[in-house]
């Protein structure tokens, strides 16, 4: 029998626990991984310890190690976690449960990153499945299932049944929120990119267009989804051959991720080098030098000269060094370009790069 001194004793530690647990979720949503992942493991022993493994207090901390392993990168440890906390959900709630299929969400969402496309495909249509039983067709969460399988196909190079799932999620997302809502508009973006990789650059642009007034309906102009709206207007225009239009909207993207995000971000940085892209494919060098170097300038503060993206910038203006005869300036940034690529090369990490024709990269 468990005299009071005991329970009393039992119960703070389990008001630690909660307070860790809280607090490496708040700590994780401030992007500060390295103390949620403290805070995280200091709840964990305590909560299996008063708790028990099967309790869903201890799959809930499982779950949220799992994500701040995911967003560090370290999809080995996520997926260990994700495991755990499905394997709790599983014999505490059963298959059929929201809880449930959101875990075979997060371990479909780790095998996406690391490319095992397959378990991906398999992650995300136990969380479908689940989902359609317990809560209908027409729900945001079926929507959202929808979406990811579309997405994994799409990368796949399997436009149909890309397509066939984005669909059904624009269905379900105009049934319940109606035509000008941003995940309506989302939907429409996504079936123009499906378009815009099979090469029906003018399906895509038709979409893109349409995902851009529902997007500017639902937010605004000065909204970092109409931003990406712009861009991939821009994007397709550049694809044609269309340098006028693709520089005014990459321009109007650049203008209000400037305005929302700030001088300092990833997604202002892409817009000085996609509007690089436009002036060098014209041969004004001197332009796409200046927004090049403009790109390199964020991408070193925010990310450091270890990252691809810095490696790209390099490589682009040495393309714009090699296009003025000036070689021994395009040597030296290729060479720092390579540096970077092939550290990364060394640590594991696959670079993804769309080259242009001339040299430049995306």
């Amino acid at each position: 029998m468990l005299n009071s001194t005991s329970v009393n004793t039992r119960t703070l530690k389990l008001v630690e626990a909660y307070v860790l647990h809280r607090d490496g979720v708040a700590k994780k949503s401030l992007g500060q991984h390295g103390d949620a992942l403290i805070s995280l493991q200091k709840a964990l022993p305590i909560r299996r310890d008063l708790l028990g493994e099967n309790h869903l207090d201890t799959a809930s901390t499982y779950n949220h190690l799992g994500m701040v392993y995911h967003e560090q990168g370290d999809e080995v440890r996520a997926l260990e976690y994700y495991e755990k906390a499905l394997a709790v959900k599983m014999n505490v709630l059963g298959e059929f449960h929201p809880s449930t299929a959101f875990s075979y969400y997060n371990i479909g969402s780790v095998y996406k990153d690391q490319g095992n496309y397959a378990k991906a495909i398999e992650f995300y249509k136990k969380s479908l499945s689940v989902q359609r039983a317990v809560l209908g067709l027409n729900h945001l969460s079926t929507a959202t299932s929808y979406n990811n399988i579309g997405g994994v196909y799409n990368e796949q190079g399997n436009f149909e049944r890309a397509l066939e799932n984005y669909e059904k999620a624009l269905a379900v997302y105009k049934s319940l929120l109606g035509e000008k809502h941003l995940m309506t508009a989302t939907s429409y973006n996504n079936i123009g990119d499906v378009y815009s990789n099979q090469g029906d650059k003018a399906k895509a642009l038709e979409y893109y267009e349409i995902a851009l007034v529902v997007t500017r309906d639902a937010v605004g102009n000065n909204h970092s989804s109409t931003a990406t709206a712009y861009n991939n207007i821009a994007t397709v225009h550049y694809s044609q051959g269309d340098k006028v239009h693709a520089l005014e909207y990459y321009e109007k993207a650049l203008a209000v991720f400037r305005a929302v995000l700030g001088d300092k971000h990833p997604s202002t940085a892409a817009s000085y080098n996609s509007i690089g892209h436009v002036y060098a494919n014209q041969g004004n060098y001197v332009r796409a030098l200046e927004y090049y170097e403009k790109a390199l300038a964020v991408r070193k503060v925010l990310l450091g000269d270890s990252h691809p993206p810095t490696a790209t910038s390099f490589n682009n203006i040495g393309a714009v060094y090699k296009y003025q005869g000036d070689y021994a300036r395009a040597l030296e940034y290729y060479e720092k370009a390579l540096a970077v690529q092939s550290w990364n090369l060394k640590q594991g990490k696959v670079i993804n790069e769309a080259v242009t024709d001339e040299g430049f990269v995306f």
